[in-house]
């Protein structure tokens, strides 16, 4: 009768960290009667072991083949083999290294290109970027749970696009891409259409986070959106957005229409999470007759809270359809938490900071925006402890002036003695008062 034999491993890929320990088995087919085992090692003849499993304490990054030979009573053999792979816990790159060399796990080794130290990461490796500014000449996507940071923040760390297309696509589950500055993405049109959000300088969706980024200075195509960063059931925390621009342009038919979803941050996704950012300085240029847009936030689902959203511009535009604008927040859904939306800008219409269509609006100030140059700060349809004028119907709201104390230009915020000053609806925001992170404001009772 024929003898045959499969290897099997407790762990067939492992990342190098303090326990590499694996046990290989030999599973038998056949006469199994008499049965001996003989384990060996890549190209070496040194016998490893004699019994039906062997464990391994693995202590080389790569591949390693290990072979099994069996022998029954009746002197039939059959061989085996299978091979575990070791991954660096750390990938590493760095901007100039003339010693990189895969799988790149230390500095001395490091990687000079982004791709290249994603691909050499296995899930749960994690990537480490030393200061420098990288330039991508393709999308850099992330879709295995692999953790990217840098070394120094975001002020030492610049991704980059080398000409039209989106910047970082992380998708990455359970795992957060850190400390960097994104800039000179683009978003397409398709792009836009094929997951709802854009995101020219990063997307970021499927459970992952990014953290501590400046994304700044991106654009896009006509009927796009999310032109800096597009959040589809994901986390954006601790960053700043500011600088992205398009111009939208003008169509005659009155049966056109232009939908550009958040110049700046688009969000969509019931688990969407958007925390501690500024989303400042964007700008929508020019518009359509029949419009839907916003310069800062498009808000769609999901949850926005204490966030500042300040400076951003739409120009020009048309009278009767364009009211459909906001340039700090257009609201069709999710809810607005503990924001301060001021000094956002419309031209000719529309309204200067939220135009809420959808969702909710709690414990926001929205303040200091105009239309035109005149006041125009938000249609709420349904919002509470917020305070903006003309007075919004509904629980705590008020209309008085909040006093904002600014120190510096992206600063909003309240003295004890503002109206606003313990008017929220307290335990909203799970304990949060000021003094907050700057630019950030909270209504406390």
């Amino acid at each position: 009768p024929d003898l045959g034999v499969s290897v099997s491993a407790t762990d067939d890929v492992l990342l190098a960290k303090d326990e590499l320990l694996t046990v290989l088995t030999a599973d038998v087919e056949g006469d199994a009667d008499g049965l001996t085992y003989r384990w060996t090692r890549g190209e070496s003849d040194a016998v490893l072991g004699t019994e039906r499993t062997l464990a391994v304490d693995l202590t080389d990054l790569g591949t390693t083949r290990y072979f099994v030979r069996v022998t029954n009573a009746a002197g039939l053999e059959a061989d085996g083999f299978i091979d575990l792979k070791v991954y660096p816990s750390k990938v590493y790159v760095r901007q100039v290294n003339p010693g990189a060399m895969p799988p790149f796990a230390s500095y001395a080794t490091a990687a000079t290109n982004l791709h290249e130290a994603v691909a050499a990461a296995e899930n749960g490796s994690e990537v480490i970027v030393d200061d420098g500014s990288y330039r991508l000449n393709s999308t850099l996507r992330v879709l295995n749970p692999i953790p990217i940071r840098s070394v120094n923040g975001p002020e030492k760390t610049t991704i980059w696009s080398s000409t039209k297309f989106r910047v970082i696509e992380y998708s990455a589950s359970g795992c957060t891409f850190s400390g960097f500055t994104v800039t000179n993405g683009w978003v397409s049109k398709a792009q836009y259409d094929n997951n709802g959000v854009g995101g020219g300088n990063v997307f970021v969706s499927n459970g992952a986070t990014v953290d501590n980024c400046i994304i700044a200075y991106g654009s896009g195509e006509r009927q796009a959106g999310g032109l800096g960063v597009g959040v589809y059931n994901a986390t954006l925390r601790n960053s700043r957005i500011f600088g992205h621009s398009v111009k939208g342009g003008v169509v005659e038919s009155a049966g056109m229409s232009q939908i550009i979803d958040g110049v700046g941050l688009c969000v969509a996704g019931a688990d969407s999470v958007v925390s501690n950012c500024q989303i400042t300085g964007n700008a929508l240029y020019g518009a359509h007759k029949n419009f839907e847009a916003s310069a800062g936030v498009a808000l769609k689902a999901g949850k926005v809270t204490h966030c500042l959203i300040a400076g951003n511009v739409r120009t020009d535009g048309w009278e009767g359809s364009q009211r459909l604008m906001g340039a700090g927040v257009f609201q069709s859904g999710g809810s607005l938490v503990n924001c301060t939306v001021a000094s956002n800008s419309c031209g000719k219409a529309g309204w200067g900071g939220v135009r809420q269509t959808g969702g909710t609006a709690k414990n926001c100030i929205v303040w200091s925006n105009t239309v035109d140059g005149e006041t125009g700060n938000a249609t709420l349809k349904a919002c509470t402890y917020t305070c903006t004028t003309p007075l919004a119907s509904g629980e705590g709201n008020l209309d008085a002036d909040p006093k904002f104390r600014r120190t510096r230009r992206h600063e909003w915020h309240i003295p004890l003695r503002s109206p606003c000053a313990k008017a929220g609806e307290n335990g909203y925001f799970m304990g949060w008062s000021e003094p907050v992170p700057d630019g950030i404001i909270v209504i406390v009772r």
